[in-house]
């Protein structure tokens, strides 16, 4: 027999019949409890939906964005490498001995280039491994014209008279006598006979002549370094190893070039 408390025997229902003013709490039957927990439900959802949504746009602009981008960098059009060159417009103060030596006035790298001197009794030009050298005779005055596609260039050179500006170069225990530089900037020793060993270099300029800079450098360097008059260094690095020399005439405001090659 159904007693209160119990349930509605009924109905089958564990809770018991309404009492008076429960409903209006909203608790007080089961259809109650089932409408707030599917209103908490359906908040839940919604909120959860919402969340997605946004995670959704988020990703479509990330995609959008990165395929932008993609199109961007396929869309620009790559660019063949340009041959680069420097060729200098003007060399004054040159100072070649005769037949001796050549001289470099730029590079066309990989560019095809034609050269052409304005007078081959003063001076020839050739390009060698895209480095335009210049030869030059006797002193005077020439323009050497270089040409690469539709474009000309003039380098216009001024070919002194050489003056030797050695008095004696020291090596070591060996001294070199400074007529061997009378007819020639480049002098060539013997890599061997100093080869690993460390050498004291001694430079003595004649009257008027002043060292501006002194340096050494093995074959496959691609600088120089600079070596203090009287100071030491080790021959080494194998043959093609050279001092280099510039001195200045104080008087003229000329320059000269000396090069000591060990072969």
């Amino acid at each position: 027999m159904w007693q209160p408390g119990v349930g509605n025997p009924e109905s089958g229902s564990r809770f018991p019949t309404e009492v008076p003013g429960m409903r209006a709490s909203g608790y007080g039957t089961p259809e109650a409890g089932r409408e707030k927990y599917q209103r908490v439900d359906k908040e839940r959802i919604t909120e959860r939906e919402k969340e997605i949504a946004t995670m959704k746009k988020m990703i479509k602009r990330t995609i959008s964005i990165l395929l932008a981008v993609m199109i961007m960098v396929t869309a620009i059009p790559v660019m063949a490498a340009e041959t680069y060159y420097d060729i200098h417009t003007s060399e004054t103060n040159l100072l070649i001995p005769g037949s001796y030596e050549d001289y470099n006035i730029g590079s066309v790298g990989k560019a095809k280039a034609t050269v052409k001197s304005s007078n081959t009794k003063i001076a020839t030009v050739k390009v060698k491994k895209g480095v335009i050298w210049v030869h030059a005779k006797k002193p005077g005055k020439v323009t050497i014209i270089t040409k690469i596609g539709k474009k000309t260039y003039k380098t216009k050179l001024t070919i002194l008279k050489y003056e030797n500006p050695i008095s004696s170069v020291k090596i070591g225990k060996t001294t070199i006598k400074g007529n061997r530089f009378n007819k020639a900037t480049t002098i060539y020793l013997s890599y061997s006979k100093y080869q690993n060993k460390k050498q004291k270099i001694k430079l003595n300029l004649k009257k008027g002549w002043k060292l501006r800079a002194l340096s050494y450098s093995q074959r496959n360097w691609d600088m120089d370094k600079a070596l203090k008059n009287g100071g030491s260094v080790k021959i080494s690095g194998g043959k093609g190893f050279y001092l280099w020399i510039c001195a200045e005439n104080t008087k003229l405001k000329r320059t000269q070039y000396i090069n000591i090659v060990f072969k």
